[in-house]
C-alpha cells in the first residue's frame, strides 16, 4: 500500500537563535565558491575572459545599432517618394562621378592610382 501522507519530524537547532546552520546546501555553495576563489587568481581569470566579453558587448552594441539602423531605413522606406527621390540621386551622383572622373584617359589613370594609393594605405601593403 502506498501512504498518501508523509510526515517528516523537524530538526532541532545546533544553535538556539537559529544564526548559524551547519551543513545545508547554501553553506557548502559558499564553501565551493571561497576554495574556487582562494584557488584561482582573479587577475589571470580577469585577462582570460577580457576577449569573450568584449566580443559578447560588441555583438551586443552591434546587434542594437543594427536595429536602430534597419528602424530609421524603414520608417525613410515607408514615406511616400523618398526612396525613388533617393534613386535619383544617387543616380545623379555617380553620372557625375563618372563623367569627372572615367571618361578621359588622364582622369581615369589618375583616379586609379589614387584608389590604389588608398587601398595599400588601408591593408599596409604595396600593390
Amino acid at each position: 500500500m502506498i501512504a498518501s501522507t508523509v510526515s517528516i519530524p523537524a530538526q532541532e537547532d545546533a544553535d538556539q537563535d537559529g544564526s548559524d546552520l551547519e551543513g545545508g546546501e547554501w553553506d557548502l555553495l559558499v564553501g565551493k565558491v571561497k576554495a574556487w576563489l582562494e584557488q584561482n587568481d582573479l587577475n589571470e581569470l580577469w585577462s582570460k575572459a577580457q576577449l569573450p566579453l568584449r566580443v559578447i558587448g560588441g555583438l551586443i552594441v552591434f546587434s542594437l545599432v543594427a536595429k536602430v539602423y534597419f528602424g530609421v531605413l524603414n520608417t525613410i522606406d515607408s514615406l511616400p517618394l523618398v526612396p525613388g527621390l533617393l534613386e535619383l540621386a544617387g543616380l545623379i551622383w555617380l553620372v557625375n562621378f563618372a563623367l569627372r572622373n572615367l571618361i578621359r584617359n588622364s582622369d581615369r589613370d589618375q583616379f586609379l592610382a589614387s584608389a590604389r594609393s588608398t587601398w595599400s594605405r588601408v591593408t599596409g601593403q604595396s600593390s
